[in-house]
């Protein structure tokens, strides 16, 4: 459960929050298990925190600092995440369908076998960050800007934007990806990810067949 004291000063809105953690910063918060649906966190600084099994839905985390912070297990179903700062944070096995991390920063995060479903993921930025597994079904990518990027295991045919993925250096495509996805990978996006071409021309052959 989470500790108590920790709860009450963030349920007393994020001004003051913020001043406690800048007073604490040796402090570690633990809000493990905590039903935070609804509330406004914008620009909190939740950096470390232990926001494991939490429940988030349709929680505003607009701009807020989540570096490092572990929520494994979480369910952030509809919650807002724009522009939020998501360094190291562990997501996996979160629930973020719906979830709008539109122009996140999303730097060696774990995001392992967290459903992502129906998620806006547009003009983010994704470096080093671990897919492995996840659901992407309904994804949006749009103007996202990948590095670095893990995509194994994953299905990427319903994925939006993949052909307006800016790639700021290569990323890894497993070869599960490509067979999971039925193929529908855009050949622009594939390229761009560092995949060579005789490859992409070898999986044509091999009837998957790409955009």
């Amino acid at each position: 459960m989470a500790n108590p004291e920790h709860l009450e000063v963030l349920k007393s809105g994020v001004d003051e929050w913020n001043q406690w953690r800048e007073a604490h910063s040796d402090i570690r918060p633990d809000l493990f298990e905590a039903d935070l649906s609804g509330a406004n966190l914008s620009r909190a600084n939740l950096c470390v925190a232990d926001l494991s099994m939490t429940i988030l839905r349709e929680t505003n985390l607009s701009e807020a600092d989540l570096s490092e912070a572990n929520f494994l297990g979480a369910i952030l179903t509809g919650a807002i995440l724009t522009g939020a700062i998501l360094n190291a944070a562990d997501l996996k096995g979160a629930d973020l369908r719906w979830a709008d991390l539109s122009g996140a920063i999303i730097i060696r995060a774990i995001l392992r076998e967290a459903d992502l479903g129906e998620a806006n993921l547009g003009r983010s930025y994704l470096r080093e960050v671990n897919l492995l597994n996840a659901n992407l079904s309904g994804a949006d990518l749009s103007g996202a800007r990948v590095i670095e990027t893990t995509f194994a295991n994953n299905d990427l045919s319903s994925v939006k934007g993949l052909n307006t993925v800016e790639h700021l250096g290569p990323s890894t495509i497993g070869i599960d990806t490509f067979y999971k996805s039925g193929g529908k990978i855009p050949d622009v996006f594939l390229r761009e990810s560092g995949v060579p071409e005789n490859f992409i021309v070898s999986l044509r052959e091999l009837g998957l067949t790409l955009q």
